[in-house]
C-alpha cells in the first residue's frame, strides 16, 4: 500500500539538501550539473519557491520556480502516483 503524496512549500536548507539529492538520484548527473542548494536559497528569497512532494517524509519530487519562470522538475520512476500502473 503506498502512502499519501503531499505537496508543500520547501523552506528549510535540509529540504533544499534534499532537493539536490533527488536530481542527482534522477538524473545521474555530475555535481556541477545539478542545481545546487543555493539556487534553491536565491529562490526562496527572491520570489521563487520549492515545492516538494512526499511520501511520508520521504521526497519524492519537486519543482523549483525562480523568478517568474520554472526551473526544473522531477519525479522518482518508483512513485506509484507519478506513473501510471
Amino acid at each position: 500500500m503506498s502512502k499519501e503524496i503531499v505537496v508543500r512549500k520547501c523552506e528549510r536548507i535540509e529540504e533544499f539538501h534534499r532537493c539536490v539529492e533527488l536530481q542527482r538520484r534522477i538524473w545521474g548527473e555530475a555535481d556541477l550539473e545539478v542545481e545546487p542548494a543555493t539556487m534553491f536559497v536565491v529562490a526562496a528569497h527572491t520570489g521563487g519557491q520549492t515545492l516538494g512532494a512526499f511520501a511520508g517524509d520521504r521526497l519524492v519530487g519537486y519543482t523549483l520556480a525562480v523568478a517568474i519562470r520554472s526551473r526544473s522538475l522531477a519525479c522518482e520512476a518508483a512513485c506509484p502516483t507519478c506513473i501510471p500502473t
